[in-house]
């Protein structure tokens, strides 16, 4: 019998029961011919002969619809269909047929028209729907399922496809600016759709954009039905709702990538649309670095998440294969092509005076690959997509604690935050996506780290220094860092910090050595990262991932997620270049981040203070501290460089007379004074307000007398006075415990005695001295000390201790007798009998304090003559600040103004301004006047030979 004849009467018949006419039946044909278990060597040829057959009369029936009367006359939307029903007649079939209906098509030249129809549909399908009804529970995989089948099918459909109009945006989009309009505008139904320009335009106008925006979003009113009473809910219940959206987002990401790749494995004309697309996509969305972008110029958040999570896709070949991360050409920066997405107004990470001798022209070696391109699209779509995730994602959490007592009574701010994390949660802490972020994370230090480190095989030169300077810079190393973006590096710590906090058992699974080794390239080279608030990443991150468990607590973690040791644990012990260079880097470091302000100071130093304790108690380390004071003339450039951002003749190289360098470990000991002072003082106020409202409250007349709005306020201080002081009290011994434990060090100790730190050391331990055994100590006696973690058994025992280690140096008890909070030595008195009561020191050390006591009562007795003596200095002798004698006196030459350099030395440690005019001054600007201390130094002479202190002749040497 002849097919075809069979074939065409079937489908001329008006009798033909088939949902989808005549192509749902020759495709059903198709589909049990495929399936046929009766496929023998006998009848292979005749079975093939027939789908041939069935194929050419399917493209028949698309190319001219009216060819079998009604059974034909909607084949194009009859097939669309079937394409959207996959399933039902199976992919693996559809999927055959469509690659034998492509070539039938071309051999009847209709597929352009064909093709044309069909992701027209589909474009307008996924178009259609505004945003105010849009949702992730929309049955859109069917439509990215369609696409996805037509671009495998053959590289000319993809031809096809980019040269659709929708496919890239008109130009005229992209040029445009957003009208400035009345917020209640952007929220009518489809207006920002109707007004979008630039990448929002990108996200509502072309096909890939179309395809994903699709993102569970807190004002769909499926996902608020879904989770609203999720409080009244079983775990389980919650967890199931967010595992089947995170699976069906999944999806769309994976089939969304699964085009773009085989769209971009066509070659030519269609991969460079596709490579274009991306660029535009990237490069159009940066309006969303702003604080606050348009919503008609950027592109929505759940647009943007998907772009970095699909190009992380992408990515992901070149990221498992160590060849391919190899191929990666830095280069791209240097070139034309990355001047789109890498604009040049960009923040780079190092000052570019730093690198005002080195000629970046010509620079771009080779042609960009494709690897390349794929490996910083993804890097440039990540920073405007997952990065803000993560940053802002301590902002929800800090919504929802405020908020959460709310969530039982329905409260609209506490369902907003719940709502904002669920979303989030379903988009970041899919386990695969988790991965996928950590190997990027983990491979992009590395290819940084070998671009820049060429030394990088751990083998250490006994003679190199831990701080290094820009002299020391190769061309290579000149080369990139003059163009790496700031942003880069500052990815990676945040996405890494992000996810450890989240999800810390994902790294035991991700190599995070050679992320470290980049971490100390930079420590040993402040200078190449201008922002504070990077650097003090640095420290967040080595104790976020490095860190063992048992060094923190879950006050550091975003989630109840236990804290797993591993491999990367063991680092900072084991890792060669951290044993020589890490603590004196961090002890830069922690006096550095004075500049990142107060609250987030608080933060960065108690990272950094807990890491470097960790760091004493490793015997690799104890020599690396020592580096703390046998840094020379290199650093004092160091500090200027950091605190001018100026590399000029004059500080290019450091003068070859300098003596041990002073400026670092004045900054380090400046910030850790500044950090005790602070915590003392909040942690000691909180617990005396506390100690107020327990006095209050076991009155009962008194308590009685308040009314009841009276005693919610109280008790609500106290609540937040009992919450500051369990923050701070843990933190505030162990600073004070850092001051001991450093000092213990013999070789450490000795630049605490510099004029510069010597008596605001001093001054500390007094003060706080004063406070726990002074008069006002009855104010800290609270009723439950363990339950704000203060322990004054401790803060005695570490205070002993830091002046025990200096009780053999003279200059120490003159300081001491010189202090404002000496008080004739009733504090120390009082130090030694708590000592002796409560048995915190042993008899020798009881006799050392005493010997410290009597030895500074003597030396005020003295002092205090010589202050009579030389009451009537004149003026120009004078401190301006501190009104006393100057010792080393210095011109600033902003103000003209004459000052001690202690003076103006601890006031630029906080404060780099001139204090008389505010205009800007640093320590490398001031003038020494060598006459008048000589004249000063004349006149306490004179003074002195007229009084008769031969009893004392010792001590007058000493002053």
């Amino acid at each position: 019998t002849n097919i075809s004849e069979v074939i065409c009467l079937r489908l001329a018949d008006d009798d033909l029961v088939e949902i989808n006419g005549a192509v749902g039946y020759l495709t059903s044909c198709y589909k049990r011919l495929k399936d046929s278990t009766l496929v023998n060597d006998k009848n292979k040829d005749e079975i093939s002969n027939c789908k041939q057959q069935i194929v050419s009369f399917l493209a028949s029936s698309l190319c001219n619809p009216d060819m079998f009367g009604n059974n034909s006359i909607n084949s194009l939307d009859q097939f669309y269909n079937i394409l959207l029903l996959q399933e039902d007649y199976g992919i693996h079939n559809i999927s055959f047929l469509i690659k034998e209906l492509v070539t039938e098509l071309i051999n009847q030249d209709g597929l352009n028209d064909v093709i044309v129809y069909w992701v027209n549909k589909a474009y307008n399908s996924l178009k259609q729907i505004p945003s105010h009804t849009r949702s992730i529970f929309d049955n859109q995989l069917p439509i990215l399922t369609l696409i996805l089948t037509l671009v495998k099918s053959d590289k000319s459909v993809n031809n096809i496809i980019v040269n659709l109009p929708y496919f890239k945006l008109d130009q005229s989009f992209l040029n445009a600016s957003a009208p400035n309009i009345p917020e209640m505008l952007l929220r009518l139904p489809g207006y920002i759709e109707q007004k979008a320009v630039q990448g929002a335009a990108i996200e509502h106008n072309t096909l890939f954009g179309v395809m994903t925006r699709y993102y569970p979003d807190i004002r769909d009113p499926q996902i608020v039905d879904m989770f609203k009473e999720s409080f009244h809910q079983s775990k389980n219940i919650v967890d199931s709702n967010v595992n089947n959206i995170r699976k069906k987002l999944s999806n769309i990401r994976i089939i969304i990538s699964d085009i773009i790749l085989t769209m971009l494995k066509s070659g030519g004309v269609v991969k460079d649309s596709v490579i274009h697309w991306l660029e535009d996509a990237i490069a159009y969305n940066i309006e969303l670095e702003k604080s606050h972008p348009s919503p008609l110029i950027g592109a929505s958040k759940g647009f943007m998440v998907n772009l970095g999570l699909i190009t992380l896709i992408i990515c992901k070949p070149i990221l498992s294969d160590r060849s391919k991360l190899n191929k990666v050409n830095w280069d791209y920066l240097l070139s034309k092509e990355s001047n789109k997405i890498y604009n040049k107004e960009l923040t780079h990470l190092i000052p570019s005076n730093l690198l005002s001798d080195y000629n970046q022209e010509n620079n771009s070696s080779n042609e960009i690959n494709f690897i390349s391109q794929s490996f910083f699209l993804c890097w440039r779509a990540l920073h405007l997509s997952v990065v803000p995730m993560c940053v802002g994602y301590v902002n929800v959490l800090r919504g929802l604690s405020h908020y959460h007592s709310g969530l039982v009574t329905g409260d609209p701010h506490a369902l907003h935050y719940f709502l904002l994390k669920i979303t989030e949660d379903i988009t970041i802490l899919d386990s695969e996506t988790i991965k996928d972020l950590l190997l990027f994370c983990s491979n992009a230090s590395l290819s940084l780290l070998q671009l820049l480190d060429h030394s990088n095989n751990h083998v250490i030169d006994e003679s190199e220094k831990w701080l290094l300077q820009p002299h020391s810079l190769t061309n290579i190393q000149k080369k990139y860092l003059s163009v790496l973006p700031e942003h880069l590096l500052d990815d990676i710590l945040t996405i890494v910090i992000t996810l450890a906090k989240l999800e810390p058992a994902h790294l035991l699974v991700t190599p995070l050595d050679s992320l470290l080794s980049l971490i100390v390239f930079f420590l040993r080279r402040p200078w190449t990262v201008q922002s504070p608030h990077l650097r003090a990443k640095f420290g967040l991150i080595l104790f976020q991932i490095y860190l063992p468990s048992n060094q923190r607590t879950n006050q550091d973690m975003y989630s109840n997620a236990k804290v797993i040791d591993g491999i990367h644990t063991d680092l900072l012990s084991s890792h060669i270049l951290c044993q020589r260079y890490l603590a004196p880097a961090l002890l830069l470091l922690y006096g550095d981040v004075e500049k990142t302000g107060y609250y987030d100071k608080l933060t960065n130093r108690r990272s950094i203070m807990i890491v470097l304790k960790h760091l004493w108690t490793l015997p690799t380390h104890r020599t690396a501290f020592r580096g703390i004071v046998n840094s020379y003339e290199d650093t004092e450039t160091t500090m200027n460089i950091l605190s001018d951002n100026t590399m000029d003749s004059s500080n290019s190289v450091p003068d070859s007379n300098t003596d041990i360098s002073k400026n670092y470990f004045i900054r380090f000991a400046n910030g850790l004074m500044n950090e005790t002072n602070s915590l003392v003082t909040t942690t000691l106020e909180k617990l005396s307000e506390i100690r107020k409202i327990e006095v209050l409250m076991s009155s009962p007349t008194e308590w009685n007398s308040y009314n009841e709005e009276r005693k919610k306020e109280v008790l609500e201080k106290l609540a937040e006075s009992e919450n500051i002081c369990i923050s701070t009290s843990n933190l505030c011994i162990e600073t004070i415990h850092m001051l001991n434990y450093l000092t213990s060090d013999e070789i450490i100790r000795q630049p605490f005695l510099m004029d510069e730190i010597l008596p605001r050391y001093v001054s500390t331990l007094l003060s706080v001295l004063d406070r726990l055994v002074g008069k006002k100590s009855i104010e800290i006696k609270v009723n439950n000390k363990e339950k704000y973690n203060f322990d004054p058994k401790r803060y005695l025992y570490e205070i002993s201790h830091s002046l025990l280690h200096f009780v053999s140096y003279e200059l120490f008890h003159q300081t001491i007798a010189n202090d404002g909070y000496y008080n004739n030595g009733k504090q120390l008195l009082l130090l030694i009998k708590t000592n002796i009561k409560l048995s915190l020191l042993n008899n020798d050390e009881i006799n050392q304090l005493t010997y410290l006591y009597d030895q500074t009562k003597r030396l005020r007795v003295f002092t205090d003559n010589i202050e009579k003596l030389i009451s009537d200095a004149p003026s120009e002798f004078m401190d301006p600040i501190l009104d006393n004698i100057m010792k080393d006196p210095v011109r600033l030459p902003t103000s003209n103004m004459i000052i001690d350099r202690s003076s103006i030395a601890q006031h630029l440690l906080n404060n780099e301004t001139d204090p008389f005019n505010r205009m800007p001054l640093t320590m490398s600007m001031i003038e020494p006047q060598p006459d008048l201390k000589e004249r000063i130094n004349q006149w306490i002479a004179s003074k002195l030979s007229a009084l008769d202190t031969s009893d004392t002749h010792d001590d007058e040497m000493n002053i």
